[in-house]
């Protein structure tokens, strides 16, 4: 399959807006409302947002009349759905608890290193690094070791 070069831009704005929904988890934290309250408004208003989206998505290959939905299918859905809820809710606390910038980094770099190591360890997706590559991830580690370290001053 080829890779269509919209990918970037499509990053872009989902980090943009990932950036304001991270925003408003820390206001909201910081006002010390409960993770179960946060989490029992969170869903349902993202149910409700798949829903409308559903219903203005154009239908591209929809599927063939009688088609069932598998147990296994559900099964692993619902319980990744559970493991959803569970990180968002430890995100959530641990904003509640610690700085945001030093939550947030931590967050995005182990989420970023652990997407890499997947793709590369069973994914077997490989990429040679280029110089100014390479240079990029020496300074984002040597970022990150100084967010460590100074929040444990």
């Amino acid at each position: 399959a080829r890779t269509n070069r919209h990918w970037f831009f499509c990053a872009l704005a989902a980090i943009g807006l990932w950036g304001l929904v991270h925003f408003a988890m820390k206001y909201i934290a910081i006002g010390d409302a409960p993770t179960e309250q946060f989490l029992t408004a969170w869903y349902p208003a993202a149910l409700a947002s798949t829903i409308i989206i559903h219903f203005f998505e154009p239908k591209k290959n929809p599927a063939p009349s009688g088609t069932k939905i598998r147990l296994a299918h559900l099964l692993m859905f619902s319980g990744l759905g559970l493991l959803t809820v569970g990180t968002l809710g430890l995100f959530y606390y641990a904003l509640t608890l610690g700085p945001g910038v030093l939550v947030f980094s931590v967050h995005d770099l182990l989420q970023v290193g652990s997407g890499a190591l997947i793709g590369l360890l069973i994914f077997q997706e490989k990429k040679a690094l280029n110089r100014r590559e390479f240079i990029g991830i020496i300074f984002g580690a040597i970022a990150a070791l100084f967010l460590i370290v100074s929040s444990s001053l």
